[in-house]
This record gives structure tokens, sequence and C-alpha cells, in this order.
């Protein structure tokens, strides 16, 4: 007889067993211990006990969702009109008997009774509370398509998807920086300062990178201040039982609007390429989505290739 009810204090160990029972795929950390989901879920401070549902059977849980909010545009809070299911996982050995089904109904009904207009389904930003640096890599995208459960159970529940972002990878083992004459000309007018954390970093920011181990890359000319290119740096720490190799990821790239199509994402990213090679880093990992071409551009032209696919879910109404 399985039984639902709300995250309880003692329930961190069920939840890191069934995550690592799950075969979650390539995009899923592994081998972490409960600190790892205190420090990265529970302990956020928007973390809701009634979001997080688990499906009992006898003395073990056989599933789990995990429900919550976007945050609002200027990112200081969460918008509650935008509800997200972050998690959702039930063991292999008790599938296709409804578990999933009934776990996402009660889901769905937290986040309305909370004030949710609409549900998307996977954790992407600005809708990526939870899970940063344990799916999806250095940042969620969605559910990932190598997460091969996860499509079928949402289709099969009446979500559809919404958007997609692409996963890509460079192995830096083999890589060689690209070479122009545009590059040398940026590279000597143009020095780099490595920062903790944006300039402007945000609540939401705080809340979610802020836990790991990042460093912030800007670009800026010889004799000014303003920038020119931005990126953050993000450590895979615990990926690296998965994918066997010390990794980072690199997010938020941002360029002025002024100075865009001049080459200096590619001139800034290259910089930061170079040094994280120094360090023994052997694989690093980028989204785009795939309504950007240009993001798309930028990582092909530095020898990434993609290799799995975020998709994030909306439910359709009845």
């Amino acid at each position: 007889m399985v039984h639902y009810r709300c995250f309880r204090n003692a329930d961190p160990p069920e939840l890191v067993r069934l995550w690592h029972q799950c075969e979650l795929g390539r995009g899923a950390a592994t081998g972490f211990s409960c600190d790892a989901l205190d420090l990265l879920v529970l302990s956020q401070p928007y973390f809701d006990p009634r979001g997080l549902i688990l499906a009992w059977e006898e003395d073990r849980a056989v599933g789990f969702v995990h429900a919550g909010f976007a945050c609002n545009t200027d990112q200081t809070g969460l918008c509650y009109e935008t509800g997200v299911i972050q998690a959702v996982m039930v063991h292999p050995e008790h599938r296709r008997r409804g578990i999933g089904h009934e776990l996402m109904l009660q889901a769905e009904a937290y986040l309305k009774s909370a004030g949710a207009k609409r549900i998307l389904a996977g954790p992407a930003p600005p809708g990526d509370a939870f899970y940063v640096g344990l799916y999806g890599g250095p940042t969620p995208c969605g559910f990932l398509q190598s997460d091969a459960a996860a499509e079928p159970f949402l289709m099969s529940i009446g979500y559809e998807p919404v958007q997609r972002t692409g996963v890509w990878q460079l192995d830096l083992s083999k890589h060689r920086d690209p070479v122009s004459y545009r590059l040398s000309l940026i590279r000597r007018g143009t020095r780099l300062v490595v920062q903790d954390a944006p300039e402007k970093a945000t609540w939401w920011w705080f809340t979610r990178l802020g836990r790991l181990d990042t460093l912030h890359f800007r670009l800026l000319p010889k004799t000014g201040e303003t920038a020119l290119a931005e990126v953050t740096v993000i450590g895979l720490e615990l990926y690296v039982q998965k994918w066997q190799e010390r990794a980072i990821g690199i997010a938020d790239v941002y360029v002025p609007e002024s100075e865009r199509k001049k080459g200096y994402a590619q001139a800034l990213l290259v910089e930061v390429l170079r040094r994280i090679r120094d360090e023994y880093v052997t694989l690093v990992e980028a989204h785009a989505p795939e309504s950007n071409a240009p993001a798309m551009g930028l990582l092909q032209s530095l020898g990434f290739t993609q290799v799995d696919m975020g998709v994030v879910y909306r439910k359709v109404s009845p």
C-alpha cells in the first residue's frame, strides 16, 4: 500500500538513496551525500516542505516530486504565478503503477494553492530554484533527454515541450585554440579580471550559484573599467564520479549590446579555457537555447559538440 506525505527532517537519506537508484542519466550527479542535498536544496531560504512530496511503501520511499517557483523579473524574490516541477522520480521497480502520476497531481495541487497560474516541468532559468550543481551540469536546463524516462512520462500525463536547450561539451585534452587576426588584436588591447562573483550579483544568484565553487571572468579594455564580455565558471566536483573527469561549466556569458559581433565573447572564452586547462581540467560544459543561434555558433567556433538536450514542458490545460 503506497501512501503520500510531505517532507520530514529525517527524509534526506531516503531522498539520496532514491536519486542514486533512479537511473537519471549522464546529467545527474552521483556519489554525493546528504550534506550536498542539504546545501543545494533543503537549506534554500525558499524551501517549503509542502512542495517536496514522497511516496512510501512499507518503510521505504519509492518516489518523490519536488515543486517550487520561478524568480521574479528583478531576481529579488519568487514569482508565485509560475510553478515549476523541479524533480520527479520513481524507483525503477515501482514504475507503471500510477505513483508518478499521483505525485504530480499532488505537486500541481500544491502549486495552484500557492497561486500558480501556469505550471512548467523541468528546472531551467528563471525557474531553476533547486538542484543547481546536482542536475544538468553547470545549471539545470529542463529535464534532459538522456534522462530517458522523463519525456515519455510527462507527455503521457498532459505536458508538452515549450523550450529546448542544447548541452554542449568540450574535451580540453584535445582542444586547440582558434587563431585569427581579430583575436590577436583583442588580446593585445584587453585584460582579464577575475572575481568571486559578478559585480551586480542578485539575491537569486547567491541562493543558487553562490553556493557552488565559482569564478567570474570579465574582459576589460586596457585603459577602461567597462566590461566588454563576462562569464561565470562553475566547478562541477559532484560530477567527477559520473564523468570520471575533472570538469567545469560555463554560464551567463554576457556582452553589452553595443559590443556584440566584435569577437569579445570568443576572445574571453579562449582566455578562460587557457587558464582552466592549466588547472588540469579536462572537460567543459555549456548550454545554449535552440533559439539562440549566436550562442550555438560561439560554442561551435571553440570546438564544442552537442551531447544532450534539456527540455522544459508546460502543463496543457484540460
